[in-house]
C-alpha cells in the first residue's frame, strides 16, 4: 500500500500530496501550542485555557478531516519510490513510520473527542457545529485520556524519525528526499 503506485513513478509527491502534508504539519504544531497553553495556564488563566481547549478541539476536528482527505489522495495518486540503496531493514521501517503516522493522526482526534463525549463536555467545531456526546462514563473518559496521551508521545516519537531520517537522507546519504515534499529542486 505503501509502496510506489502502480501507475507511474514521479519525482515528487503530488501537489494536494504535498499541499496537505504541510497543512498538518502547521495544524499539528498549532495543537502542541494549545494543548501547551492549555497545561501552563490551566489555573493561572482558566479562561485562556479554555479558550485553548475549545481551539484544540476544533483544529482537532479540521486534522481529522484533513487526514481522511489525505489517506484518500495517497491511495489512488502516484508517489515517488523511496530513495535507490535503501535496505529492506530501511524501507520497511519508513512503511511503517508512515503508515503510523497517519494512523496517529486519525485516532488522535477520535480518542480526544471520545474523552470529551464520555465526560459530557459541550464541544463544538469553531463554535458552529456541535459534537455529539455521550451520558457520563468516567471510565471510558479516562481510557481515552490515556490513550490520548500515549498516542500523543507517540507521534512526537514518530515525528523526531521522520524528520531525523530526512535529514539523514539528505546530509549522510545524499539521497534527494526533501524535494519530494516540496522542499529544493527535484534531481
Amino acid at each position: 500500500m505503501w509502496d510506489q503506485h502502480p501507475l507511474t513513478a514521479v519525482a515528487r509527491y503530488p501537489a494536494a500530496l504535498r499541499l496537505l502534508h504541510w497543512l498538518v504539519v502547521l495544524l499539528v504544531a498549532l495543537q502542541l501550542t494549545l494543548a501547551l497553553i492549555n497545561a501552563i495556564y490551566y489555573e493561572r488563566t482558566p479562561g485562556l485555557a479554555e479558550a485553548a481547549v475549545q481551539a484544540h478541539i476544533s483544529v482537532g476536528v479540521l486534522l481529522f478531516g484533513l487526514m481522511l482527505l489525505r489517506l484518500g489522495v495517497r491511495l489512488t495518486r502516484p508517489v515517488p519510490p523511496l530513495p535507490e540503496g535503501m535496505g529492506r531493514a530501511k524501507r520497511r521501517l519508513a512503511h511503517a513510520t508512515h503508515a503510523a503516522l497517519y494512523v496517529i493522526l486519525v485516532a488522535l482526534p477520535v480518542t480526544g473527542w471520545l474523552k470529551l463525549a464520555a465526560l459530557g463536555y459541550p464541544a463544538s467545531v469553531f463554535g458552529i457545529l456541535p459534537l455529539p456526546v455521550f451520558e457520563f462514563m468516567p471510565d471510558v473518559a479516562r481510557r481515552a485520556r490515556n490513550a490520548h496521551e500515549l498516542l500523543a508521545l507517540a507521534l512526537g516519537g514518530l515525528l523526531v524519525l521522520h524528520v531525523g531520517a530526512a535529514l539523514f537522507h539528505k546530509r549522510l546519504a545524499g539521497a534527494a528526499v526533501l524535494p519530494r515534499m516540496g522542499i529544493g529542486q527535484t534531481p
